[in-house]
């Protein structure tokens, strides 16, 4: 009995590991063929890629119906995968009818490869929906857990099986989702949005090629702008270069403009009366006074006949009247009383802003619309100067009488 018992251990083991081993490996058959064991996890796409043999070869050499529902530990026969033909003579050259049937069927085998391969390689998008879904090593809740996945996630559907589906996971590896946890796009819908991104990208490649034309048409209008613009410039250049020759040849024949204009103004001064104190209508001793100090040097704090300052000059001839005023123009516009300059009287002050703000500037009135000051240095110290236009004309701020 203990022997009978052994012997039935014994057996039992070696069925399970030759169990094992045809799970595992593949096993070579006497006809030079190779079995291989499905296992879950895996699909006729990654076992043709392990065998370097095409899908339509399993599928041909298995005679499968319907490839996505392949059952686990089911025994795939795997095909030689080079098969040698047999080398024909020109004894056994085919007829013009055999070859014909030869090409039908050749292209029907091609019209199935191609039917079964895009039935096999057709990857479906599909979308997590609901929370911490499991992904299991094979199609069946029994299955060690692979990961989890978050309601949203997106994935891609390789295969169908009994209610499961077998999605590729970003290391690289499968796993087994159940189908009512899963929404698959339908074909029509990946059609879909294939057709408008090859739209889309189609829209973005003519307006890159509308924008790049637009752009040739502006360049090569701001072109020819710039060429017309130097044109231009260039006729311009020639038209002022024509008339400076022009101008030069008039010099030499005649007198300079610029001459003859300053010529004019020459005569024009010379021309201009003078002051008449004969003849004016009150003529004043301080008003003979004043113009009998023109061309007085100007000195700045003057009050003398050495030389004067604009309220040092008007100062010193009030006082040859017994008239004190202070020596600062902007003290002297608040004595006497104002008038205006349509009431104006020789010997009346009149004030202007000059070189700053307010009063800065002071000067007596000697009829005619005229005045006599000390001006500056530069101007040749006392002199006359005209009210009614002019520099002294813009910057007259007002007048005062000063009386006894």
């Amino acid at each position: 009995m203990p022997n009978l018992s052994l012997s039935r251990t014994l057996r039992g083991v070696i069925a399970t590991l030759a169990l094992c081993t045809a799970s595992v490996l593949a096993v070579a058959l006497p006809s030079g063929k190779t079995v291989h064991t499905y296992r879950d996890g895996e699909t006729l796409f990654s076992i043709a890629r392990k065998y370097h043999v095409s899908v339509q070869q399993l599928v041909d050499a298995n005679d499968f119906k319907n490839p996505d529902s392949i059952r686990n530990h089911t025994k795939i026969v795997i095909p030689h995968p080079h098969k040698k033909q047999k080398a024909t003579t020109h004894h056994e050259e085919p007829s013009s009818k055999k070859r014909h049937e030869s090409h039908t069927e050749t292209t029907k085998k091609v019209k199935k490869i191609k039917h079964v391969a895009t039935k096999e390689t057709m990857h479906r998008r599909a979308t997590i929906k609901g929370d911490e879904v499991s992904v299991r090593v094979g199609p069946d809740t029994e299955r060690d857990l692979l990961t989890r996945l978050d309601k949203g996630k997106s994935v891609t559907v390789t295969a169908k099986r009994d209610g499961w589906a077998q999605i590729a996971l970003a290391n690289g590896k499968s796993g087994w989702v159940r189908m009512d946890f899963l929404s698959v796009a339908s074909p029509k819908k990946v059609q879909k949005e294939a057709f408008h991104s090859e739209k889309t990208q189609a829209k973005k490649v003519a307006k890159s090629s509308e924008a790049k034309r637009t752009a040739k048409k502006l360049a090569a209008k701001k072109a020819t702008e710039k060429l017309t613009k130097l044109a231009k410039a260039e006729k311009q250049r020639k038209l002022k270069l024509k008339k400076a020759e022009t101008e030069k040849v008039a010099v030499k024949t005649s007198k300079p403009a610029k001459h003859l204009k300053k010529k004019a103004v020459q005569v024009a001064e010379i021309a201009k009366p003078e002051y008449d104190e004969e003849s004016a209508s009150e003529n004043t001793a301080i008003v003979r006074s004043g113009l009998s100090f023109r061309g007085t040097p100007y000195r700045w704090g003057g009050a003398s006949r050495g030389g004067f300052d604009c309220s040092g000059f008007t100062a010193y001839l009030y006082s040859q009247r017994g008239i004190s005023l202070p020596h600062s123009a902007r003290s002297q516009f608040t004595y006497g009383h104002a008038v205006t300059k349509s009431e104006l009287k020789e010997g009346d002050l009149v004030f202007f802003h000059t070189v700053t703000p307010g009063i800065s500037h002071v000067g007596m009135y000697i009829g005619d619309g005229r005045f006599v000051h000390a001006s500056s240095r530069r101007s040749g110290g006392v002199r006359t100067d005209t009210l009614n236009s002019g520099y002294y004309s813009q910057r007259l701020v007002g007048a005062r009488r000063i009386s006894r």
